[in-house]
């Protein structure tokens, strides 16, 4: 049975369109993992030979990897490398390869391409990043999360709230509405938030919406984590659902 569970969760790993398991500050957590490297296209932009943006690519063409090079091995995370205030190298091994070096970016969950071969989940440890406080006018407890994620939770007292953004060349105004999914298939929705935008950088608008949190959202978000959302016609994948679960645990908690 335990043959046939983890064959059934390689078969899911291979239709994967964005990994759920972006892992911020906390990347520590890869340490020994088995993992792939997922790509929604026919290359990838960031597996090294060496452990430099200046190094070839591993397996280079045209300046890239093709899919083929690297597609169904599993790796072992073996170490870190090159760490800066933006970003390091996973170091991948894998007998046939060898080590490879994969360029992590701490700031943009979008470009994160691993996925672990076996389902794990964040530890305690990332309630470090929960800047916690009491109101000294309410008395009331205040919690808020990193905004490195897509998906954002702050508590004021027992109020829990999610912030979604999201951007677009288009420009759209007075419209309402935000549509959550979650990764059982259940859905959170508001159609009566107001969606803000603004104009930002290189032409785009950013679109945003704060949504109080209903006690049935936030039991939802006890069991699941968010995997993709639409505010009015803007959809958002999210690559970092695993994580944001556990930070959500961490806001709720006294």
């Amino acid at each position: 049975m335990k043959k046939l569970l983890s064959l059934l969760f390689l078969l899911l790993l291979s239709n994967v369109v964005t990994a759920q398991y972006f892992p911020g500050k906390h990347y520590r957590s890869f340490l020994g993992k088995k993992v792939k490297i997922v790509t929604k296209g026919s290359y990838y932009y960031d597996v090294y030979k060496k452990p430099s943006t200046r190094s070839k690519h591993y397996a280079e063409v045209d300046g890239h990897t093709p899919k083929q090079a690297l597609e169904d091995k599993v790796f072992m995370v073996i170490g870190f490398e090159g760490e800066t205030t933006t970003g390091l190298f996973f170091v991948l091994s894998n007998a046939e390869t060898g080590k490879v070096y994969y360029d992590y970016s701490l700031y943009h969950e979008i470009l994160f391409d691993l996925v672990p071969v076996e389902d794990f989940d964040f530890k305690d440890e990332v309630c470090s990043e929960i800047r916690s406080w009491t109101d000294k006018f309410t008395g009331e407890i205040r919690k808020t999360m990193s905004t490195n994620y897509n998906v954002y939770f702050s508590r004021n007292g027992n109020d829990i709230y999610t912030i979604l953004k999201t951007k677009s060349k288009t420009l759209v105004v007075g419209k309402k509405g935000a549509t959550m999914l979650l990764e059982d298939g259940s859905k959170i929705k508001d159609t009566e938030t107001e969606i803000d935008v603004k104009t930002v950088d290189d032409g785009y608008y950013e679109y945003s919406v704060v949504i109080r949190l209903t006690p049935e959202d936030i039991e939802k978000l006890k069991k699941s984590y968010v995997t993709d959302y639409r505010l009015y016609i803007f959809d958002e994948s999210v690559n970092s659902g695993k994580i944001c679960k556990k930070l959500f645990e961490c806001i709720l908690s006294n």
